[in-house]
């Protein structure tokens, strides 16, 4: 489970540098969830990720962070199946339509996400192997 969220950690980290370095290429990316399969894909992705950050929380440094972070993720999972497609299309077409400056800022935020959760994970990782 922790090279799991690990692996999502550093996808996160990745997208969020390629959001700071070629904000129309994750413009991209992103429109490709535009319909159905990509909701259920990003709604099933968020549940999966929220829960196994909830799993691996106690074992880490920051447990009450990773903990709140799963839990809200895992609800973003519920709400994005709640809004449905028309609702999810127009956040879809508004994120889309943001400024470069814009989408550079959410990339950062993005990127520093990223590379906290690796860190957090990474040290749990390393302490695990020296026990």
């Amino acid at each position: 489970m922790t090279l799991f969220v690990l692996s999502i950690s550093l996808i996160v980290l990745g997208f969020g540098a390629v959001g700071m370095l070629a904000p129309l290429r994750l413009i991209k990316f992103v429109l490709w969830f535009d319909n159905p399969r990509g909701l259920y894909a990003a709604a099933t992705f968020r549940i999966i990720f929220g829960l196994a950050l909830i799993y691996i929380a106690k074992a880490t440094q920051w447990p009450e962070f990773l903990q709140i972070l799963g839990i809200f993720t895992l609800a973003a999972g519920f709400i994005l199946l709640l809004l449905g497609l028309e609702r999810f299309h127009k956040i879809v077409v508004w994120w889309c339509g943001q400024s470069v400056g814009m989408l550079r800022i959410w990339s950062f935020f993005a990127l520093l996400l990223g590379g906290f959760l690796v860190y957090v994970v990474w040290g749990r990782l390393v302490f695990s192997e020296a026990v």
